[in-house]
């Protein structure tokens, strides 16, 4: 599953902006940005790999989804207390949506 033998990036131009973002050059080296984008690649696929896991140990039914990402990052407080913000976020902006589109009267 891993990609290290390519040489193209997954996330390039988002991480130009990021990186930007957080103090780099407006264009920061075109190393760098392969660097970061080999080690944002590798935590996403460590982090699937750990998700999967967590599922085949459930019921053979269940499907992989939200909370097999989250039990994989419970150990790590950080990580952990943020997926429940985005979740709890993406919730409500659920909510915000379907009133803002007439779909309250359920």
């Amino acid at each position: 599953m891993s990609r290290s033998s390519k040489s193209t990036t997954l996330f390039a131009k988002e991480l130009v902006g990021m990186l930007y973002g957080f103090g780099d050059a407006e264009t920061p080296y075109k190393e760098s940005v392969e660097l970061v984008d080999q080690l944002v690649t590798q935590y996403i696929e460590t982090l699937c790999g750990d998700a999967l896991a967590i599922q085949a140990l459930r019921d053979k039914s269940t499907k992989l989804d939200t909370e097999c990402f989250v039990f994989s990052v419970q150990k790590q407080p950080t990580k952990y207390k943020r997926a429940i913000e985005l979740l709890e976020m993406r919730s409500r902006l659920k909510e915000v949506r379907r009133i803002d589109h007439g779909f309250d009267e359920e």
